[in-house]
């Protein structure tokens, strides 16, 4: 999360909370409600800093990952929940072209592809804060879509999902957001799946190092008592066992990997989203939708593969890592020189055919003495 996604996190969590927030010099100003004064632990008007060298001014509490405004902040917002809908409106007319040519796929004509419908569907926007908790702490925010129509998600960049412009919409029926809040905790499992992964490895690892540190200290302490002392080696083993079982103990909490997952916010849209039959590369129906900018139903020809941006050339679609893979893999378009000539060609300078081998000197020679 970086420091402007803090700053704005902070500011509208307040305003949304009854507080009335402006923008100071180097600091900004807070003027809280009585029942928000009692949750954050704070007078009616309080300064907040958002870079350390402003930490301090005019009493000014710096706000940062683990600082307790923070801290309550997240809290009070996951507790009040955020939930509202929109529709996505003011679209240009060839927004469907532009769609397609952000994804690389810029060389398609009108005449490639068959316009099949065009509708307005529903998409759910669950925004969830990852904590992984161990000897440090770090947090993340993850955007997850959901389409609720097809029922899959992908992840989506936090910072531009946010931009949405359009109306509030309201709904005939509830929409399931519970079926959609399901397909996104999975795709969210799947999508940091590798970094929760690396973060229990590296626990794990201090962990163990924690231990044999432990262990090594006590050994060695208990080695060195026995040695001065012998007659009390016993009454000193029992003490330094139970020492060694409190920082045991104590390591075990400090390392052990936690990594725990809040949904913050829902937000469901409404978004025009056009269905098209290509006629290119084999032949396929492909959903474009104007909110996320996505293509959906788009498979690379070689890896199976579904990621943009695309490449199509010669009828088959690639997707960026085939398509590096088939440059790096072109044969070269001429030979490189060398001392060789080619058979039946004429040597500059002389005459009849080129003899078999080559023509160059061998470096060795280069250095060797003439005979006599």
């Amino acid at each position: 999360m970086t420091d402007v996604d803090v700053r704005s996190f902070v500011a509208e969590a307040l305003v949304e909370l009854g507080a009335d927030v402006s923008d100071g010099d180097s600091v900004v100003w807070v003027r809280a409600p009585e029942r928000l004064q009692s949750a954050l632990r704070s007078p009616e008007n309080f300064p907040l800093a958002f870079d350390p060298d402003h930490a301090g001014e005019f009493g000014a509490d710096l706000i940062a990952p683990g600082s307790f405004v923070l801290e309550r902040l997240l809290s009070l917002a996951m507790e009040r929940g955020r939930w509202d809908s929109v529709r996505v409106s003011a679209t240009p007319k060839d927004w469907v072209s532009r769609v397609l040519a952000d994804v690389g796929l810029q060389g398609i004509g009108d005449s490639d592809l068959s316009p099949m419908e065009l509708r307005d569907s529903l998409y759910f926007l669950f925004t969830f804060r990852l904590t992984f908790l161990s000897d440090e702490k770090r947090e993340a925010f993850h955007a997850v879509v959901v389409s609720a129509e097809e029922g899959i998600a992908w992840p989506a960049d936090l910072s531009a999902t946010e931009v949405v412009t359009g109306d509030p919409v309201a709904f005939a029926e509830p929409p399931k957001v519970k079926e959609g809040y399901e397909i996104a905790r999975a795709a969210l499992r799947e999508i940091t799946g590798r970094e929760t992964r690396a973060f229990r490895e590296r626990s794990l690892r201090l962990l163990e190092e924690e231990v044999r540190r432990i262990f090594r200290y006590c050994d060695e302490t208990m080695a060195e008592l026995r040695e001065a002392d012998p007659s009390k080696a016993a009454e000193i083993g029992r003490s330094i066992e139970a020492q060694r079982g409190r920082h045991l103990t104590e390591a075990l909490e400090r390392f052990e990997p936690r990594a725990t997952a809040a949904l913050c916010a829902v937000r469901a849209i409404v978004a025009p989203t056009a269905s098209l039959e290509w006629r290119g590369a084999g032949g396929r129906r492909i959903l474009v939708d104007a909110w996320t900018k996505r293509v959906r139903g788009l498979i690379c020809d070689r890896c199976h593969a579904d990621d943009s941006p695309w490449s199509c050339a010669g009828g088959e679609l690639l997707c960026a890592r085939c398509t590096v893979t088939q440059a790096a893999s072109a044969r070269p378009r001429g030979r490189p020189r060398s001392g060789t000539p080619r058979r039946d060609t004429r040597i500059a300078g002389g005459s009849g055919r080129s003899p078999r081998g080559s023509t160059e000197r061998p470096r060795a020679a280069s250095g060797r003495r003439r005979g006599p």
